[in-house]
């Protein structure tokens, strides 16, 4: 637990001292490289910043320089462990993204239903919450496996029938409503 709180000091104060830089190419100085590869595992030389896709105005979008390479992480996403139950519901969410984004793009007008913003919107789940059906499934479902998934899109289900049977099961229980990232992130996680 020490390493972990530790980990999540150092590279909480290091990306913050990056954005308050406003640095597009941050070298590590040789003590944080090696403080940082080994709490971490890695072999970082430095972060870029590089413009989000999704939220362009978004500061924190960093990434990693490795070998002459670079890839983008969540510092958050270093520090907390995944279970596996978090692992199954991400292949999840995965596998129903073409109905929300569907949902989103079909909706009109093309805005926030609580505050009108019409950017950054996303489709969030009324109720029952998307955590609510997932975890009814997994209760008829205690041992869905994943794999690697082709083309770097993370684990997938590795039972096509198991799939297709999750797919049903969310489209059958879940109502959507469009809001914004700020309203969709204040109504914090519901279960």
């Amino acid at each position: 637990m020490k390493n972990r709180t530790l980990t999540k000091k150092f590279i909480r104060d290091t990306v913050r001292s990056i954005i308050d830089s406003n640095a597009l190419y941050v070298p590590f100085a040789p003590p944080d490289v090696d403080k940082m590869n080994e709490l971490l595992g890695t072999n970082y030389q430095g972060f870029v910043r590089k413009k989000n896709p999704v939220y362009p105005s978004d500061p924190r979008h960093l990434y990693w320089i490795s070998d002459g390479a670079s890839e983008s992480f969540s510092w958050l996403n270093c520090i907390t462990a995944i279970t596996p139950e978090q692992r199954i519901k991400k292949a999840m969410r995965e596998s129903v993204r073409p109905d929300t984004d569907e949902f989103k793009w079909g909706f009109d007008p093309q805005e926030c239903v609580l505050c009108g913003a019409s950017e950054h919107l996303q489709t969030d789940h009324v109720d029952p919450s998307f955590e609510r059906i997932a975890n009814e499934f997994m209760k008829l479902h205690k041992d869905i496996a994943l794999v690697d998934g082709i083309g770097g899109v993370g684990e997938v289900f590795e039972d096509m029938n198991i799939e297709a049977e999750w797919i049903a099961f969310h489209a059958q229980r879940a109502v959507y409503q469009l809001l914004c990232r700020s309203c969709n992130a204040s109504k914090g996680s519901r279960t």
